[in-house]
């Protein structure tokens, strides 16, 4: 009978995982307004800025101290077991915040939420390196939007409870407390029956110099392509966030003629907003990690917060955009978490997540400095440092998509160009059976449309636009990591050995001229042979155009398009892709 409870419990691991993190996310934030509200109860309303400030120091600075180590031990004992103890370690703080109720000890209550923040830096790396160990490699995207967004539907539900219970309660903060000391149970209760997983043992020791051990941790991730900028990218999230949270009390008050209270609740729009996109951005990512998607969000993102300011003397207007620019922040952050947790090597992941952890509270306490710099230094108003913000989201954006930028085209093309077709390959070169092959593929028409197809089927592309002579727009173009212009004059074969395994080359020529003089040459021959590319050609063999009656806007033009490859020719199976 326990056996097959536990193999029910298996079934919903992630489930499970999902609920320890939803309570665990709860009490802190729950606790840490219950306890702002019982030390201004105790100290009066005139140290309520010495409150806050405590807080904020109690609550981020185990973040920043201490996840070098929760990641170190993710990586050496069983994430599983780690999570039961810290959850358990959860219910004894707890325990200790009543006593520090109930003695009214203000020196208790700043412990007690350093400790619960503690234990909150020591669970985080763990929660999160351990969902591919629960759920399969297809649904790690679908299981962050999960996690992503029940996080911040608990920071809601937190920081309402804490003024609902205040008021209920009469202040009775004692009575209060109890909700936290339930939720710490229940998450506990959750911890147990998660699967058992093996311990990675890493080598790797708790240091002191935890700043040191980062920096080590991030060096590695430069040695796996795209994880660093993941990690940085998705640090970047909660500074973007950070920093809407501060400036929109004082730009509330200041145009909006509300009260800082609730300047405090239009933020809870953009929370709305991230739970949802981060759902919505797990179900966009179910056929694979789109990092596009991503540099899609953040352009978008950027933009919201320009107009913020522009419609800043009406309620309505401000909580559109601080909606659009959670909901965008949702879609922005899921592609870059399921990227690190799939491509991080799995005796490092732990520490790697420990990395995010710790840069994303480092951009926790720039956002105040941002704050002060604006409207003390530069002395502009609170509208107009959303703008200095939305120019520093958008110079990511420039930034990101130097390193993105065919991904960010196949997102387009997925999004925008196929579902107008109904598409069938033949000789199709991007299924599971191709993951090792180095392929390559040159099209020589100029038809933009079907550029477009095939680079919403493949994110790996590497463009390499063939001329004769330069252009204007060259710069530009080769702005990009992977693309690229490439004259015939050029070495072909030392650029294409630089690529990384599985990056597809596609050729595209300028000019009928250039095609034939490439192929005169036979570089394709040359790059097959010494490089051991398989070479195939792209091109459209049959479109099927429907009568225009009343079922043409109900169906799809139908293209077939076929990969011929130069030294063979493969079998012509025809693979349905959408169908």
């Amino acid at each position: 009978m326990h056996r097959l409870l536990r193999l029910r419990f298996d079934r919903h691991a992630f489930r499970l995982l999902n609920i320890a993190q939803f309570f665990a996310v709860l009490n802190d934030n729950l606790f840490k307004f219950l306890t702002i509200y019982l030390l201004i109860d105790l100290q009066g309303k005139e140290a309520s800025s010495d409150i806050l400030f405590w807080v904020g120091v109690c609550f981020v600075l185990p973040f920043l101290l201490f996840s070098s180590a929760g990641g170190i031990l993710a990586d050496r004992f069983s994430k599983q077991k780690l999570i039961v103890w810290l959850k358990g370690l959860e219910i004894i703080v707890i325990a200790g915040g009543f006593l520090a109720y109930y003695h009214q000890s203000v020196y208790g209550c700043y412990i007690t939420l350093f400790m619960l923040c503690l234990q909150s830096a020591l669970l985080s790396p763990s929660k999160f390196s351990i969902i591919p160990e629960l759920v399969s490699k297809e649904q790690i995207p679908k299981a962050n939007g999960m996690i992503t967004s029940s996080s911040y539907i608990a920071m809601i539900v937190g920081t309402f409870l804490a003024s609902f219970l205040t008021r209920v309660t009469d202040r009775n903060f004692l009575l209060a407390i109890t909700v936290c000391m339930a939720a710490a149970i229940v998450g506990f209760i959750a911890s147990l029956y998660i699967p058992n997983t093996q311990a990675v043992k890493s080598k790797q020791k708790v240091s002191p110099f935890f700043v040191a051990q980062t920096i080590q941790t991030l060096k590695f991730c430069k040695k796996t392509p795209k994880l660093f900028m993941a990690v940085v990218g998705s640090a970047f999230f909660l500074f973007i966030g950070a920093f809407v949270q501060l400036n929109i009390i004082p730009f509330a008050m200041d145009f909006l003629n509300l009260s800082e209270v609730g300047g405090g609740d239009l933020f809870l729009s953009t929370a709305i907003g991230i739970a949802l996109g981060a759902a919505v951005g797990g179900k966009l990512c179910k056929r694979e990690i789109d990092l596009g998607l991503s540099c899609f969000a953040l352009f978008v993102l950027s933009f919201a917060l320009f107009f913020l300011p522009i419609v800043r003397h009406s309620v309505i207007g401000s909580v559109a955009c601080l909606a659009i620019l959670g909901f965008f922040g949702g879609l922005y952050v899921v592609p870059l978490e399921a990227y690190i947790q799939s491509f991080s090597p799995a005796e490092m992941r732990g520490q790697v997540f420990a990395a995010e952890n710790f840069l994303s509270f480092v951009g926790v306490l720039l956002a105040p400095l941002c704050l002060l710099i604006f409207g003390k230094l530069m002395n502009v108003s609170s509208a107009a440092g959303f703008t200095l913000m939305a120019l520093i989201i958008f110079s990511a954006f420039v930034v990101l998509v130097r390193y993105l930028g065919v991904h960010l085209l196949h997102f387009i093309s997925r999004r925008a160009v196929h579902p107008f077709y109904n598409l069938h390959f033949i000789g199709y070169p991007f299924g599971p059976n191709y993951q090792e092959d180095k392929v390559a593929i040159y099209y020589k028409g100029s038809s933009l449309r079907n550029i477009a197809l095939l680079l919403g089927e493949s994110s790996k592309l590497h463009l390499f636009i063939v001329k004769d002579k330069k252009g204007f727009f060259d710069p530009f173009i080769n702005y990009f990591s992977n693309m690229e212009t490439f004259y015939l004059d050029e070495p072909i074969l030392e650029k294409i050995s630089g690529l990384t395994l599985h990056t597809r080359p596609l050729f595209l020529f300028t000019s009928r001229p250039v095609y034939d003089h490439f192929m005169a040459h036979q570089y394709f021959e040359k790059l097959s042979r010494e490089n051991g590319y398989q070479v195939k050609q792209f091109a459209v063999k049959h479109i099927s155009h429907f009568k225009p009656d009343l079922k043409f806007f109900f169906k799809r033009t139908q293209i077939t398009l076929q990969f011929t490859s130069q030294t063979h020719k493969p079998a012509e199976i025809e693979v349905p892709v959408y169908v």
